[in-house]
């Protein structure tokens, strides 16, 4: 009867512990869906970190192009200041012939005056001449009627004859000073033609001199309007490249919506899994209430004990292996905290670095302001071309210095590629961890055979059960560790989420300086952007928001790059129409 009554109680005890096995697989499987929801989350934020990748990349291609740019732009430059050497030359020729014509007018002014007064003596000296003729011809008249009177003495004769020999005395020196007077004239006369044969070949010399000058300055202008071209034309290209980059960006969007809404799921999930999980550990704690009961029959299968001792070692060892495993992935773990770390401290670095770079692009719009104020002036008041020139040339530098800041702001955001590179490769070693867990899982279930087999042995189940118990508790404090790292990764990724947001923000202050009417729109950008990263501090709770904020202020960035070449296309067009 003894018998009979021992084997009813073994029939029911192995009846209840079926019944508690079964609820154990059930417990199990719940642990095991809960971890793979886990992964997922993990797998999800892996995605997420691999499209800020190629985000990054895409800023890295923008600044390789802005430094290409940069790079013609200085060519250019240099371009303009061996042209206004050319022209300040050409200036400096141009006058230094004006100053030649003037002296060559000068010496013929001098020498036509000297011939109007060498003019005016030979005609004074024609008249006195004309007037010693005059005289020879009445003393002459005078001689015939001397002649012809008889009455007169010889010494009226005498003296007649000595006037006439000082008459004719007289004339001759007259006509001496007059064949020296025209002898002057003749010489004179050569002269001017000389002079005017000159005054021609300097007027032909002059006139090639200015045709070869203004064929070069049609040279210069032609090559100028050549290199305006093929900037308005690289331009272009660099408006369309923006453009396919804004599209690429708005495909980018619904991506990452939807992996926003697959994070909400998730994290849905998660809290489920956890609503269960304290569920379960109420069932483990009436289980082992139940188990305490069942140590009363502990004398019944004290034979069986000494047979399972051995395994029970075998099992031990294999359980230390796995913390020994186990320990390995808690030190990695710390590794990845650690390399977090730095990683944070380089981007406090980048943001003071934002901060000198906002420093400097205020100073740059002032400097632009009074260029702007300047030039205005200058065009409504008539200045010369060199001033204007130099003004130009000012404006060249600061736009050139403004496109410096840009490209330091890309520099920046490749150091942030580098961080999420790092963050990629933390999420991998996660995963490499994931797989090993995965293992021990394996491992686990592997114990769970064992202790299918040993169903006769009820104090071994017993503690077998006290093992299972203690394994979920460690269990359930590795799912609890990697919750926190889960947590400390995303609020890694919402810090980086708000620097890239200020680094949009700045860029879009350094592009909202161009206008009155663009810094109104891009103000009300501002703000809306300012709003936003306020919401960003909400991102644990609401994480597409977080999102569709960063989004809007890369779209509000993509619209002030789309501005920046119709404006200097603008402004290139009004220097060739001064």
């Amino acid at each position: 009867m003894e018998n009979e009554f021992l084997r009813k109680r073994l029939q029911q005890f192995e009846e209840r512990l079926d019944s508690e096995l079964t609820s154990r697989k059930e417990l199990e499987q719940k642990l095991g869906e809960l971890q793979s929801a886990y992964e997922g989350a993990k797998k999800m934020a892996h995605q997420l970190k691999r499209k800020c990748h190629h985000l990054t990349c895409d800023l890295e291609d923008t600044r390789l192009q802005l430094e290409n740019q940069q790079s013609r732009n200085h060519e250019l430059e240099k371009k303009q200041k061996k042209f206004d050497t050319q022209l300040a030359q050409a200036l400096g020729e141009s006058v230094f012939e004006k100053g030649l014509r003037e002296k060559v007018t000068q010496e013929n002014t001098s020498v036509r005056w000297e011939l109007g007064q060498l003019q005016q003596q030979l005609k004074q000296k024609e008249q006195e001449t004309s007037q010693l003729k005059q005289e020879v011809e009445t003393l002459q008249a005078h001689k015939r009627e001397l002649l012809g009177l008889s009455s007169l003495g010889e010494n009226c004769v005498a003296g007649l004859k000595e006037r006439l020999w000082k008459l004719e005395s007289s004339a001759l020196e007259q006509q001496k000073i007059q064949n020296q007077q025209e002898n002057t004239i003749k010489q004179l006369q050569q002269l001017r033609q000389r002079f005017e044969l000159e005054i021609e070949r300097m007027k032909q010399m002059h006139q090639k001199d200015r045709e070869d000058q203004e064929e070069e300055l049609e040279d210069v202008r032609q090559s100028c309007q050549k290199r305006l071209r093929q900037l308005e034309m690289q331009l272009e290209q660099e408006y369309e490249e923006k453009q396919m980059v804004l599209h690429e960006k708005q495909d980018l969007e619904g991506l990452i919506g939807t992996l926003c809404d697959q994070l909400e799921q998730s994290e849905a999930k998660c809290e489920d899994a956890l609503k269960t999980q304290k569920a379960l550990t109420a069932d483990l704690e009436n289980m082992h209430s139940e188990l305490e009961n069942m140590t009363r029959s502990k004398s019944l299968v004290d034979e069986q004990l000494y047979r399972l001792q051995f395994e029970r070692a075998d099992l031990l060892k294999r359980i230390d292996e796995d913390q020994d495993d186990l320990n390995d992935l808690m030190q990695k773990h710390k590794d990845l905290i650690a390399q977090s770390a730095t990683d944070i401290g380089q981007i406090q670095e980048l943001q003071l670095q934002l901060e000198e770079a906002k420093k400097e692009k205020h100073k740059l719009q002032e400097q632009l302001q009074v260029a702007q104020m300047r030039i205005e002036y200058l065009e409504q008041s008539t200045v010369d071309r060199a001033i204007v020139s130099r003004q130009e040339a000012v404006i060249c530098d600061l736009e050139n210095k403004t496109e410096f800041q840009k490209v330091q702001i890309k520099r920046f955001e490749v150091l942030v590629i580098r961080l999420r590179d790092s963050l990629i490769k933390m999420g991998e070693e996660l995963t490499q961890a994931a797989k090993s867990e995965s293992q021990q899982r394996e491992s686990s279930e592997y114990y769970q055979r064992r202790l299918q087999e040993l169903k006769a042995d009820m104090e071994e189940l017993v503690q077998r059960e006290a093992e299972a118990s203690r394994r979920c508790m460690e269990l359930e404090k590795y799912v609890e560790e990697l919750a926190a790292v889960r947590q400390t990764l995303q609020t890694d990724l919402e810090t980086s989420i708000r620097r890239i947001a200020d680094l949009q923000a700045a860029l879009e202050e350094v592009a909202s300086s161009d206008s009155d009417t663009e810094s109104v729109q891009t103000a009300v950008d501002c703000s809306s952007g300012r709003k936003e990263t306020d919401n960003i501090s909400l991102l644990s709770s609401q994480p597409e928001g977080s999102l569709q904020s960063w989004l809007s202020c890369t779209l509000s960035l993509a619209t002030d790059t789309m501005r920046t070449p119709s404006r200097q296309s603008a402004s290139s067009s009004h220097i060739l129409s001064s």
